[in-house]
């Protein structure tokens, strides 16, 4: 140490009654360079009392001592936004009308659920029962789901726990849920051994795209009623079903089955309210409710039952 410095030494917190309290500095007085002529050439250094926190200082606030009531308050101030998004990618946006404008929403306050074990219990209640979860459009295949033979994504959606909570869901039924695939050789012998059935060789070139296409369109039904039928692993019971069919073309592009969509996952789930986006025209919007009229839900039930609304991008969410 320079003997013109002076040196500021801060010491450990000590335990006083029920708080901990910092002890006050001790400042020790720079060493003149020169001696002065003193009766003693030792002089002790001056000491300085150590002395105690002010007591009067405000106690310290803790969140937890807040009646639930409050708590809830604050966990919505900072969670409630909504619309939850999972980073769509530019496929999300540019095939469906879920994504428009998603920057604008505000981002929840997630670093909350880190704050202690309770703090994120009922944060999580909250954050997953206020907000509407705009789900990818394979989210079978994450976690907590995983209820597919499909490799699954390494991406976790929520707790398992938190599947109790969620209320409100937007899905897509899209091109993407059901993947083209050739028909082979083997799917031509196959059909060739059945009875009554045209030779390839003997088929038109309409026959045999006729034939592949009607195979793809059993595939797309079976894939959409998977995903619908997956809503019901939403333990707790969805209020608020979304549905985008913006892109809900078949697998090779030249139609849109909007009649193979399955309906009867609105009886199982029954849902207050039914959104639906993405319809071109009104034929397409018939042809849902008339799926749901042979299904056995009536057009009554369908809007004043189950709330369905057909929304185009630009109106409000409710």
């Amino acid at each position: 140490m320079g003997a013109t410095q002076s040196q500021t030494e801060i010491l450990p917190c000590q335990k006083s009654h029920n708080s901990y309290s910092p002890i006050s500095t001790v400042e020790i007085p720079p060493t003149p360079s020169t001696p002065k002529n003193t009766s003693s050439p030792l002089q002790p250094l001056q000491t300085t009392a150590l002395s105690p926190a002010n007591d009067n200082a405000p106690p310290c606030f803790r969140f937890l001592d807040l009646p639930p009531e409050l708590r809830n308050m604050v966990y919505k101030e900072l969670m409630a936004v909504g619309k939850v998004f999972y980073t769509p990618d530019d496929y999300d946006i540019r095939n469906g009308s879920r994504f428009r404008d998603y920057d604008l929403f505000p981002k929840p306050e997630l670093q909350l659920l880190r704050v202690c074990k309770q703090v994120h219990e009922e944060a999580e209640s909250v954050y997953l029962s206020s907000n509407l979860f705009v789900l990818p459009i394979e989210w079978q295949r994450c976690h907590p789901f995983v209820k597919t033979r499909r490799p699954p994504i390494e991406r976790h959606l929520c707790s398992s726990a938190g599947l109790s909570h969620i209320r409100k869901v937007s899905v897509a039924v899209d091109q993407k849920l059901s993947e083209l695939s050739g028909y082979s050789f083997n799917d031509w012998k196959r059909d060739e051994a059945m009875r009554y059935t045209t030779r390839y060789a003997q088929k038109t070139d309409r026959q045999r795209f006729r034939k592949v296409h009607d195979s793809h369109l059993e595939d797309v039904y079976v894939r959409w009623a998977n995903m619908f039928r997956n809503l019901q692993l939403f333990r707790g019971g969805l209020s608020h079903v979304e549905i985008d069919f913006t892109n809900a073309f078949c697998s090779i592009g030249d139609c849109r089955p909007i009649y193979s969509s399955p309906m009867r996952w609105i009886r199982s789930i029954k849902p207050k309210f039914i959104q639906v986006l993405g319809m071109l025209d009104m034929d397409e919007k018939q042809d849902f409710m008339e799926k749901a009229f042979f299904e056995g839900i009536t057009h009554d039930e369908l809007r004043y039952k189950y709330g369905l609304r057909f929304r185009k991008f630009g109106d409000g969410y409710h």
